[in-house]
This record gives C-alpha cells, sequence and structure tokens, in this order.
C-alpha cells in the first residue's frame, strides 16, 4: 500500500513513485484478491493498474469502507488524488 504525503498527487507521479520502489499499480482483479481481505484504515484504496481517460479527468476502481465492510466503485479524479491510499504489487519483470 502506498500513502502519498497530503497532498495532491497526479497519477503520473503515484505511478512514477511505484516504479521507483519496484512495484507497479495493481489491476482491478488484484484489488479484489487483494483488497478484500486487508485490514487497511484508510476508507479508499485505489488501483491506478486499470484506470481510464475520458475527456481529459480519469477515473480509477477503488475499494471504499462502508458499514458493511469493502465496496467496489470507480472514483474519478479531478487533476489529482488526495487521502487515498494506492495498491502497488511487487514488479517481476525488473
Amino acid at each position: 500500500i502506498f500513502y502519498p504525503d497530503d497532498r495532491l498527487v497526479t497519477t503520473e507521479e503515484m505511478i512514477h513513485s511505484m516504479h521507483r520502489q519496484g512495484f507497479r499499480p495493481a489491476r482491478v482483479e488484484e484489488l479484489v484478491i487483494c483488497g478484500g481481505s486487508m485490514k487497511e484504515d484508510r476508507q479508499f484504496i485505489v488501483a491506478l493498474g486499470s484506470f481510464i481517460e475520458i475527456s481529459g479527468g480519469c477515473g480509477a476502481p477503488c475499494l471504499t469502507r462502508t458499514e458493511m465492510g469493502r465496496s467496489l466503485t470507480l472514483v474519478w479524479c479531478g487533476g489529482g488524488w488526495k487521502n487515498m491510499a494506492f495498491l502497488g504489487i511487487k514488479d517481476t519483470t525488473l
């Protein structure tokens, strides 16, 4: 899990940070498999490996915490991400 500072970060900055540390962004299927069983306190865990770009904006699959557990949704990035956790997977192609 990657936690950016409490500042706004772009999708590109977050992905670059993961790559520098030997990880790649998780895809939606990895988010569902790994994230559903995590005891993570953050309300949002994002998988940037499956993000989409539409009309200059981008969205990514996200596990959100609710009273009933975790729920999968699509969150939109309006120019950056803040107060999110990002799932990274060890990059074995390096």
